[in-house]
Order: C-alpha cells, then sequence, then structure tokens
C-alpha cells in the first residue's frame, strides 16, 4: 500500500500513517420513467426468417422479459449479462439442420461465471454445465506464423429466446473483433 512513507506491506503499518486512496463517489441513481426497451415489434424486427415468434413471445412473457420497461427488476441482471458479453462472452450463430439456433457463450474466470450464472439462473434460462476448453490459434506477425495455446473455463446456453432479447438491447453478433 502507499502510505505517506511510501510503498509498505501492510502487515508494517501503523496506526495514523495516512494511505493513498482513490477517491470514489459512488453515482446516484433515481428511478427511471418507465419506458419500453424491447417490445415483441422490435423482437419480429431483428428475428431470423422462419423463427417461431409465438414460441419466443411466449417464453419472454412466461419469463417476465417481455415488454422489457427500464423499470422491470430484471434488467439489472441483464445489463451485467450484456456486459459480459460485449467481453468475455459473445452470441454465436449456430445452424442446426432445419433452423438457425444462436449459442450464448460465457467464458472467464470460474469466480467471474459463477456469478454470471447465477444471474441466468435467476432469469430461469438453461444452462450447460461449466466445462475446461482448450483452443488453439495461428496468428501471422512480423516474425512469421504463430502458434497461440489456451484454455478456458465456459459454459453455454442455447436458447433463441434470450439471445434475440439480448441482440434487441444492442449485444453483438460473432466475434467482436478481427
Amino acid at each position: 500500500l502507499y502510505s505517506n512513507k511510501g510503498l509498505t506491506d501492510a502487515g508494517q503499518l501503523k496506526i495514523g500513517e495516512k494511505l493513498a486512496v482513490y477517491p470514489y463517489e459512488s453515482i446516484s441513481y433515481e428511478t427511471p420513467q418507465e419506458f419500453t426497451l424491447v417490445d415483441l415489434a422490435k423482437i419480429e424486427e431483428i428475428a431470423p426468417l422462419n423463427t417461431k415468434i409465438s414460441k419466443i413471445k411466449k417464453e419472454l412473457l412466461s419469463h417476465g422479459l417481455l415488454p422489457l420497461t427500464t423499470t422491470n427488476t430484471n434488467l439489472p441482471r441483464l445489463i451485467r449479462i450484456l456486459g459480459h458479453i460485449y467481453g468475455d462472452g459473445g452470441i454465436y450463430l449456430d445452424k442446426a439442420e432445419n433452423s438457425l439456433r444462436y449459442k450464448i457463450v460465457f467464458s472467464g474466470k470460474r469466480h467471474e461465471l459463477k456469478e454470471i450464472r447465477k444471474y441466468v439462473e435467476q432469469l430461469n434460462f438453461p444452462i450447460s454445465k461449466t466445462i475446461l476448453t482448450t483452443s488453439e490459434s495461428i496468428i501471422q506477425t512480423q516474425k512469421g506464423f504463430r502458434t497461440i495455446k489456451g484454455t478456458s473455463l465456459q459454459f453455454r446456453i442455447t436458447n433463441k429466446s434470450l439471445a434475440l432479447l439480448l441482440i434487441a438491447l444492442g449485444a453483438p453478433i460473432g466475434d467482436k473483433a478481427l
């Protein structure tokens, strides 16, 4: 820690020493005026052809997510999930035999995934087990080709209703950086 005596181990601090702290002010929050963020018309607008809109509507209604308004108690959970998708997650198209599905992938450290899993479970959507995956990529650099290998923890959701809701809220589809 930084004290008035410079960099100091926490165990060496004495009563009365001053510490450097990051000045933080919490964001004040007021309940917003209610307005609709996502309704059925928005879901229909972004849904792929051959989507069974009646099924999507029924599922989102049963989860209390349609219409999604600014005062919906699930909105903070969805915002946290969206934040993870922009970082260590993603929504990917998954072509099945006769339809188009969405795969929502969450990857990260165990404690991060535990938090995200809790929010998804509170929304009552089915989730896969958390698994350890390995990947290998080959990239080209100025010095030639380089192989990058790694492992990560992840869980997935294959649910078109949730994916369409997140996409309607602005979640990107596919790789975020090329």
